[in-house]
């Protein structure tokens, strides 16, 4: 996976860390067991959004496919990789499911709320950078399989006769690349 930004990913996890030594000053909660709570989250939320980075993809190839009327070799690949990954990362969320990781967490604790909701935000900004960059980079591939020689196009009689201005609109704007 596309790691996001240092800055972006380093001010997120400051906030986490921040609230888990606010709590361990605030309250009597043993700092292992805040450190095991955030460990099994973390792994849960990251292999939520593995799950939902190969979901969201796969839709953008689809959508891009399905709306510029093309036929991207490297698209089906691509379909196969996101399906393999995708049942790794339904087989290794078990382990890490939200009802596994309440053992670790103090009952009823507002402040490991605010630390479960900073977590939850960091995946989210990681998830939306991933599916940006990715819908952003495959965009660029299908740009230079249009420029190049051998570049496989889908250019049936049929989206010849009546091509759509989307592909109008990448033709002309490959033009730039």
């Amino acid at each position: 996976m596309v790691d996001v930004p240092y800055w972006v990913k380093k001010s997120i996890s400051d906030e986490v860390y921040e609230t888990k030594k606010f709590i361990k000053k605030t309250s009597a909660i043993k700092w292992k067991s805040i450190n095991q709570y955030v460990k099994c989250i973390e792994k849960y939320w990251q292999f939520k959004n593995y799950l939902d980075i190969m979901k969201e993809s796969e839709s953008v190839i689809n959508t891009i496919e399905d709306t510029y009327r093309i036929t991207v070799p490297l698209a089906s690949k691509l379909k196969e990789c996101f399906n393999t990954q995708k049942l790794f990362y339904e087989k290794k969320i078990r382990y890490y499911t939200p009802n596994k990781c309440m053992q670790y967490r103090p009952l009823k604790h507002k402040d490991i709320d605010v630390l479960h909701n900073r977590i939850f935000h960091k995946h989210q900004e990681i998830l939306l950078l991933n599916i940006d960059l990715f819908k952003h980079q495959f965009l660029i591939d299908i740009m230079k399989e249009m420029n190049s020689p051998s570049g496989n196009i889908d250019c049936s009689l049929e989206n010849l006769d009546n091509p759509s201005f989307a592909v109008a609109g990448i033709l002309e704007y490959s033009k730039f690349m």
